[in-house]
């Protein structure tokens, strides 16, 4: 798949290339795995933080494989769970 993708953490764009599934990619410019698709949103009102990296920016990965539905840091890629919401 391509999509165009973003560094969160240096502000880099490009046009990723990846198999279907991946939803983190490593950055061609400073070569961290902050790389995410564009059009992750923030919330104006933040109800959570992640617990690894403070991060308030969250994406909705989609995999077929996945049981339960959850969220992931597009800072440091830690997924937590709609069940455990407080923890990774």
């Amino acid at each position: 798949m391509c999509v165009n993708a973003v560094c969160t953490g240096c502000g880099h764009k490009w046009t990723a290339v990846a198999p279907v599934g991946e939803y983190v990619f490593e950055c061609p410019e400073c070569h961290t795995m902050k790389g995410t698709a564009e059009g992750f949103v923030a919330a104006e009102h933040v109800m959570f933080t992640c617990t690894v990296c403070t991060c308030q920016l969250f994406g909705i990965p989609w995999r077929v494989q996945d049981t339960e539905p959850h969220i992931m840091c597009i800072q440091c890629g830690t997924e937590y769970t709609w069940g455990g919401i407080c923890s990774p």
